[in-house]
């Protein structure tokens, strides 16, 4: 699925869950032959002045043997893995500038669940999911047995839903997980009329039937929704009401619209009490 993957680590967590976690994400959507590159980012930039140089030496040197020993324990031999040490700025920034400097195809990094404090300044997560040009995994859980696919029916081509859709089948099919695939009618139209919002549902509905129908194995059952409110509050309602473990969605590249009022995919990366899988639309 992705030959080129970046794993952004916490090397001073101890626990599995934010180290294992994303690397075996990584790996499952990588599979063999993949090249995933482990980095850790030390923000050196608040340390200035309180540690000398040859404490910032020792860290760097213990960030790099912790990152090697997890690609020891936990990589296949058929995968190709590197390490890379980040000194320097702000955590996300870092990550993103790895990522365009190694060209990677998809980030996968862990994070927690959202808290106050994400919601007043962006989590690292989102602010990648937000910012990054490639695909961007979000791991909060290792759990895959109910997974929700957004779809967009409002755009005439339909072909950027391919990759998240056959991504979700192939995820569907591997975990035997269950899978919904909505689409969300947004506030706007529903002040068109009765009349006129029958209609706009009814082509939806059809729509998102014939992309299902194109995109998705006949043998698998998918669960496929309508629904009428704010795009982002719907599928986090879904989220919660359907005990979603894993959200897939399409996303287009970052444009500058994103960085004033952020983008559907990184809100509900911020959000989501689930694992987000953001696939970047390169067109």
């Amino acid at each position: 699925m992705y030959s080129n993957i970046l794993v952004p680590l916490d090397a001073n967590r101890q626990d599995d869950y934010w180290q294992k976690s994303p690397l075996q994400q990584a790996i499952e959507i990588g599979g063999a032959g993949a090249s995933i590159h482990l980095m850790t980012a030390i923000p050196f930039h608040w340390m200035h002045g309180f540690y000398p140089d040859i404490h910032k030496h020792a860290l760097v040197k213990e960030s790099k043997a912790k990152l090697e020993a997890i690609m020891e324990n936990e990589c296949p031999s058929n995968i190709d893995v590197d390490i890379c040490v980040d000194e320097g700025g702000a955590i996300s920034s870092d990550i993103l500038k790895i990522a365009d400097e190694l060209s990677v195809d998809a980030i996968v990094m862990a994070t927690h669940m959202p808290m106050v404090r994400d919601y007043l300044l962006g989590s690292h997560a989102s602010h990648v999911a937000l910012h990054a040009q490639c695909s961007v995994f979000v791991v909060r859980t290792t759990a895959c047995s109910k997974i929700l696919v957004p779809v967009d029916t409002n755009y005439e081509s339909d072909e950027w839903l391919e990759e998240p859709l056959q991504l979700a089948c192939e995820m569907a099919q591997r975990f035997q997980a269950s899978m919904t695939v909505v689409s969300i009618i947004p506030d706007l139209l529903l002040r068109t009329g009765n009349g006129q919002l029958d209609s706009v549902v009814n082509r939806a509905r059809d729509k998102l039937d014939a992309i299902v129908a194109k995109y998705c194995p006949g043998d698998l059952h998918i669960d496929v929704n309508v629904i009428q409110g704010g795009i982002c509050q719907e599928i986090l309602r879904a989220v919660k009401e359907q005990s979603i473990d894993l959200v897939i969605m399409a996303s287009h590249g970052p444009v500058l619209k994103d960085y004033v009022i952020g983008s559907n995919a990184a809100y509900v990366a911020l959000h989501a009490p689930c694992s987000v899988f953001v696939i970047r639309d390169e067109s």
